[in-house]
């Protein structure tokens, strides 16, 4: 077994994402408040993420773009679990998140643009 540790190499911003829900999954299962997270992503590929507490079971992780340094590097991404009756897992889409418009992906017109393979992460 192999494992595959990512420290400096930086993370997406659906990564951080993953682990800003986890963190307040977490929180909302343990009552604890989480310092790090570990994220594994559909390649395999593990990650610590250090994860902030902004209130309730609000947390946001900080955007490490790596060697590839882009306009996203050091943003915060926040994520908030709120439980329903219901016992699914809906997406909503936060500040800077999009709205599907246009039909011909795999995700239906009017919900959150967060990506399949994100929502498998997530999930």
């Amino acid at each position: 077994m192999t494992c595959n540790l990512n420290f400096n190499s930086g993370f997406t911003s659906g990564i951080c994402a993953a682990g800003a829900c986890k963190a307040s999954a977490v929180f909302l299962h343990d009552k604890i408040i989480p310092e790090h997270v570990i994220i594994k992503n559909l390649d395999g590929k593990i990650f610590n993420l250090k994860v902030f507490h902004e209130n309730n079971n609000k947390f946001y992780v900080i955007k490490n773009s790596g060697e590839a340094q882009d306009i996203t590097n050091g943003i915060k991404i926040f994520a908030e679990i709120n439980l329903n009756d219901e016992h699914k897992i809906n997406f909503e889409a936060g500040e800077g998140v999009g709205i599907i418009t246009l039909p011909g992906l795999k995700i239906p017109v009017g919900e959150p643009a967060i990506n399949q393979v994100l929502r498998t992460i997530i999930i």
